[in-house]
């Protein structure tokens, strides 16, 4: 699965964060969503999750008030492998 990363990882924990993303990425349907996109969405600042369709659609987008927020919630649906998160429509 294709990521787009736009938020500055921490310098200390930058390719575990990294691979927490991909991780999450990679539990979506590849014929489904073709790109998880992390990072700062609107004018308002605030870091985001975004998933892009086949259509190159956005069919759900979950917004956080800062980075640790978001990087949080990555590694809690990680941990906690389920289907059962914002995004379950969309996962394998």
């Amino acid at each position: 699965m294709k990521i787009l990363n736009l938020i500055r990882l921490p310098k200390i924990d930058k390719e575990y964060y990294r691979n927490q993303m991909q991780l999450f990425a990679d539990r979506f349907d590849s014929k489904q969503i073709i790109e998880v996109q992390f990072g700062k969405q609107d004018i308002r600042g605030t870091e985001s999750i975004t998933i892009f369709d086949n259509r190159h659609c956005v069919p759900k987008q979950l917004n956080f008030n800062n980075k640790w927020e978001m990087l949080g919630y990555i590694k809690g649906v990680n941990d906690a492998n389920d289907k059962y998160n914002y995004f379950s429509n969309y996962i394998n």
